[in-house]
């Protein structure tokens, strides 16, 4: 079993769960560049049962003001997603969002990829 959505589709998600409009583009293989304020670009390096691990990049003037607000703040850790700054990492937890929630209780995610700006996740029974 399959869930594919097109980048277009995803940042539609994005903006019905947050009110904000985050476009994303995809920039070679497994790579996308997410922009709201600034340009982050992120790498799928990884997946669990439920979540996607992303590798970020933000460019130097945004990377700065990221490491001074990690020095304040810390990680960013809510249901939806976590941020861990020292190791640049992004989780995004499919579970909690509507779209895959229930396809998550009784699957789990084998593999995931991004291919021609759209995201393809293999699932199996639980």
């Amino acid at each position: 079993m399959q869930i594919r959505k097109t980048l277009s589709e995803i940042s539609d998600i994005l903006h019905k769960q947050s009110g904000k409009n985050i476009t994303l583009k995809q920039i070679a293989p497994n790579e996308i560049r997410a922009n709201y304020l600034v340009n982050i670009d992120m790498t799928l390096i990884g997946h669990g049962a439920d979540h996607l691990l992303f590798q970020y990049h933000l460019g130097w003037g945004a990377s700065l003001l990221a490491k001074g607000a990690s020095g304040l703040f810390g990680n960013i850790k809510t249901k939806k997603l976590s941020v861990d700054m020292e190791k640049q990492t992004i989780q995004i937890n499919l579970s909690v969002f509507g779209e895959f929630k229930d396809i998550l209780k009784t699957h789990k995610i084998t593999a995931a990829q991004i291919e021609q700006t759209v995201l393809v996740v293999d699932l199996e029974a639980k």
